[in-house]
């Protein structure tokens, strides 16, 4: 309840014309005001109301017409209960005192509130006389919203105070000029002043001199009028002269009187902490820098924000690079988008699983990489790299060496296995010469026997036309006839020679396959030695007919060539190779039909060396193989077929310890030609 105001006034106020209410024209006038006004008299009986006093009482008294004209006021006022009654026995004793002419009027503001709202009205009692009799106006008009205004002000008001009072950070407030108005107490024990010393401050005397040429004070006068807030980092100088660094958050808080505020909060933790951040972050680069792998940090962006040394080593772009000019690392190591794809998405993974790329470095070079990346909880990824072009490098060589010993190793084995078949068919072969000498010889007999058998058979036959023609022996002549018929004597004297004939050729045969065979598995010497390469290839066509026989001819045209010193053996395997290869691509192109092939073989001298072609029309060399029929191990042919080694060895023969060359040419479905070249003199 807000006290009440009490005027004393020397003269009585004017008095209003007569009549006022029961006047049509008072009464319309006293029904346009929005107050609640009634008219007493002096005892307080109600003379006349407005509209807005009928209203007010029907939607909010109980009894309406205890409070209209008839009523008397004062009795309503003096039996009032409950929460309003103090106020109404105010009123009533200040309506008393108006009426006695103790008082000139009377106001008072109370609370009258409904169950919906809150509502406060001010009441004011006015005296005036019609004639010889007092009257009384009291009028109730509500102050609601202007008690609630002010409320908010005064709440608004002690708000601000406590902020200012009690804020965590400093708050200042100064005008247009510079001028310090105000400062609350943590600004103040922030820096070590009193409120009257820091008034007495200026920005020359509290900032730092470094930090003065950033903004002026015109300048930031000018932009808070703009509407803009300012965030500013300075160092205020304290009391003792030390400094403290502060940020400021600076606006205008009255812009009609010019009245700026800055909100200072002290960062001596947080630059503390920028310090040590910055100190740690130097020690890493330094660790970083001094470790040999490669290390990226990439951020969200997927940009490289730090790099090492190493890194900048290898690939050749700077740290200032990557930093500043925002330099797209991906896109310059990765030219190629769909290689660059696979690195992105090994970045996105980050499983910390080590995958091997190959990147381009600033100057071109492209170089052979080993990465592993792991992610950070805010989303920046570590990737620590490995150039291993040497390591890789070395691995290919360690395996080039590991097929050559390979090859070596094969080459051992089979050497090893063609020596003891060699012996082993030296043996065998000297073995099958003598008893086929033996056999020769007892034939030669046998045939020459025949002949002297035949020579007496020759005589019987007029011995027998004698003895028959004499008579008296007629039983012998048909015991003779008899046995001649039996013997088929006829047939004998004309197949007998022929037997004899093959059987001596078949004999020759045997010995041919069996020289052949000797020479063929004859040890090599250590060292080189002249040989006839032509009869070395007929040795070849010679122990290798059982693999042509039956799917090819054989058609030689041998050149006279010149003695060529090589290690004769391991020439006759060649041979053997590529005439047994012919052979089986024949038979892979004619199996299943009654026809056969061809297997040429060419030799001549072209004055340096000795050229030998085996060509075969078989079914050729697929393309696609082609480039790999010389590596160790590798063959077309099925298991159990082919061991994958003959092509290497005949190759590592030819060029690597004879100095010649191995070549092919090949048209699939047709057939393959090998061409093998040996220099005369000594250049293996």
């Amino acid at each position: 309840m807000r006290k009440s105001r009490d005027k004393r006034a020397p003269d009585p106020r004017p008095n209003v014309p007569r009549r006022c209410a029961a006047g049509c024209l008072e009464s319309a006038a006293l029904d346009a005001l929005s107050a609640h006004i009634a008219v007493l008299d002096d005892a307080g009986a109600i003379l006349a109301v407005n509209h807005a006093w009928r209203r007010f009482a029907e939607a909010n008294h109980p009894g309406p017409r205890s409070v209209c004209t008839g009523a008397n006021y004062l009795r309503v006022c003096d039996t009032a209960a409950g929460p309003g009654a103090d106020q109404a026995a105010e009123f009533a004793a200040a309506l008393r005192a108006v009426a006695r002419g103790e008082r000139e009027d009377f106001s008072l503001e109370y609370p009258c509130h409904s169950p919906d709202e809150q509502r406060w009205f001010n009441a004011q009692i006015t005296r005036f006389a019609e004639g010889a009799a007092v009257r009384l106006v009291v009028a109730h008009e509500t102050v609601t919203e202007r008690i609630q205004t002010e409320a908010r002000l005064l709440d608004s008001e002690a708000h601000y105070r406590a902020l200012f009072k009690e804020a965590g950070d400093g708050i200042l407030i100064r005008d247009r000029q510079g001028s310090y108005l105000n400062a609350n107490q943590r600004l103040l024990d922030m820096l070590g002043y009193r409120l009257d010393e820091f008034r007495l401050l200026n920005n020359e005397a509290l900032i730092h001199p470094a930090d003065l040429d950033h903004f002026s004070v015109e300048e930031v006068a000018r932009r808070c009028e703009n509407g803009e807030t300012l965030v500013l980092e300075r160092r205020y100088r304290r009391r003792d002269g030390g400094y403290v660094p502060v940020q400021l958050t600076v606006r205008m808080a009255d812009p009609a009187n010019g009245i700026i505020q800055a909100l200072v909060r002290d960062i001596t933790e947080r630059k503390r902490a920028e310090e040590t951040l910055i100190r740690q972050t130097e020690i890493l680069q330094k660790v970083f820098d001094n470790l040999p792998v490669m290390i990226g940090f990439i951020g969200a962006d997927g940009r490289h924000v730090l790099v090492n040394r190493e890194w900048e080593r290898r690939l050749g772009w700077s740290l200032e690079e990557v930093r500043q000019c925002g330099l797209d690392v991906f896109a310059e190591c990765y030219p190629d988008p769909q290689y660059r794809q696979r690195v992105l998405q090994f970045v996105a993974d980050s499983n910390g699983e080590w995958t091997d790329f190959r990147a381009h470095t600033k100057s071109g070079r492209v170089i052979e990489t080993s990465w592993a990346a792991v992610r950070l909880s805010d989303g920046t990824t570590i990737g620590i790299g490995q150039d291993v072009t040497a390591r890789k490098a070395a691995a290919v060589a360690l395996k080039v060496e590991h097929h050559r010993r390979e090859r070596m190793e094969a080459e051992l084995r089979l050497a090893q296995k063609l020596e003891s078949v060699g012996q082993l068919a030296a043996g065998i072969a000297h073995e099958i010469n003598t008893p086929m000498q033996y056999i020769g010889d007892s034939v030669q007999f046998l045939r020459f026997a025949f002949d002297d058998l035949l020579n007496i058979f020759s005589k019987f036959q007029p011995c027998i036309k004698a003895l028959s023609a004499a008579g008296g022996h007629e039983d012998l002549v048909h015991a003779l006839e008899v046995a001649q018929e039996d013997a088929d004597l006829p047939y004998l004297t004309k197949q007998a020679p022929r037997a004899f004939d093959r059987t001596v050729e078949g004999i020759e045969r045997v010995s041919s396959i069996v020289r052949a065979m000797r020479e063929f598995a004859h040890p090599d010497q250590k060292e080189k030695a002249p040989a006839d390469i032509n009869r070395a290839l007929q040795n070849v066509l010679t122990v290798s007919l059982n693999e042509y026989k039956y799917v090819a001819e054989v058609v030689t045209a041998f050149d006279e060539l010149p003695m060529v010193v090589c290690h004769l053996g391991e020439i006759s395997q060649v041979f053997l190779n590529l005439v047994v290869n012919a052979a089986h691509a024949i038979e892979e192109l004619v199996r299943g039909t009654d026809q056969k092939g061809l297997i040429g073989v060419r030799t001549y001298f072209n004055g340096e060396s000795v050229h030998v072609t085996i060509e075969d029309t078989g079914c050729g060399i697929p393309e696609d193989v082609q480039p790999r029929i010389f590596d160790p191990f590798f063959t077309t042919k099925p298991v159990g077929k082919g061991t994958g080694q003959g092509l290497a060895i005949s190759r590592s023969i030819v060029v690597d310890k004879h100095g010649g060359r191995l070549t092919f040419d090949t048209v699939v479905g047709r057939g393959s030609a090998f061409h093998v070249d040996l220099p005369v003199g000594e250049k293996g």
